[in-house]
């Protein structure tokens, strides 16, 4: 009984906090309004860079687009709210799980502040289809249109499965003839999201962005879509020459074994070692250092 009525106060605790805190968010978001036009402007006259925030999502793409913007000589800051164990080695920035008091004021203020913060900071905005700032808050969906009405330009980062629609996926195939797809493997089920969930996203996103980058097969997304290939820091892996094995080592490093066709991969190598001097180095759940340590050890990378 006294967890239950713990439970029960702090959610009535956060849900009086984000909805005071939503109210200050609406009485100042004009003040917010006006200095975003001004500062559009004052850089549209005299041609200045944009500052870019990048996806909060804290997987390695966001921090590898970071850099990427960087060396192009922008300037790019990422946000992340969390960061994944494997890649802890190398990221950067603002990671609020390891600032427990910034992390509880962002949460209880429902995001809206840290929101705010970006709006008077920076220009351009890069997001994943799931979300910003406030893919946690209940204002997420409005989001994308406040965005615009700062007069900051989107661009929607497709990051995997935050913006694949199976069924889409799974009709362009059968129009297109192709026997084998990324979705074949995968249902409501295998998903972090609802089919329904990732269309109201892409549609959302297909709406405000000015651009949406997308992999290969992401030509649902329409007229917005730009393909660019993902980006990766080279300086983490240094060339190694081929080793003298009596076995060629073929690794396949995967995240998703649904997504990544792994099971044709096994299939096909368990085949080839009856006939061929080969075997296989199969990499899950490696840290970003473990895989450095065992990627040389291979002569072909799957």
């Amino acid at each position: 009984m006294k967890k239950n009525f713990w439970q029960i106060f702090k959610l009535v605790l956060s849900h009086v906090f984000r909805y005071f805190f939503d109210l200050i968010f609406f009485i100042l978001l004009p003040i917010a309004i006006l200095y975003s036009w001004l500062r559009f402007a004052f850089k549209k006259i005299f041609h200045l860079s944009p500052s870019i925030i990048v996806s909060p999502m804290g997987e390695p793409l966001p921090f590898n687009n970071v850099k990427a913007l960087r060396a192009a000589g922008f300037r790019a800051d990422n946000v992340a709210y969390t960061c994944p164990r494997y890649f802890r080695s190398i990221s950067f920035g603002l990671i609020l799980e390891d600032n427990f008091f910034l992390r509880m004021l962002v949460y209880l203020t429902d995001y809206t502040f840290l929101f705010l913060w970006a709006a008077f900071k920076y220009d351009f905005f890069e997001f994943a289809f799931i979300g910003g700032i406030l893919k946690n808050s209940h204002l997420r969906k409005i989001e994308l249109p406040l965005i615009k009405i700062l007069a900051k330009k989107i661009s929607v980062y497709g990051y995997g499965a935050d913006c694949k629609v199976i069924s889409d996926i799974r009709l362009q195939a059968r129009k297109m003839g192709f026997k084998y797809h990324t979705a074949m493997d995968r249902n409501e089920e295998t998903e972090r999201q609802s089919e329904k969930e990732i269309a109201e996203n892409v549609a959302r996103a297909k709406k405000y962005a000015d651009v949406l980058i997308a992999g290969g097969d992401l030509i649902h997304l329409g007229s917005k879509a730009k393909y660019l290939p993902i980006p990766a820091d080279l300086s983490l892996w240094p060339y190694r020459p081929a080793k003298n094995h009596k076995k060629i080592v073929l690794i396949h490093s995967t995240n998703h074994r649904l997504h990544k066709g792994t099971r044709f991969i096994l299939k096909v190598v368990e085949n080839l070692e009856k006939r061929l001097p080969i075997k296989l180095m199969l990499l899950e759940r490696k840290t970003l250092k473990e895989c450095q340590r065992l990627y040389p050890l291979g002569d072909i990378m799957i």
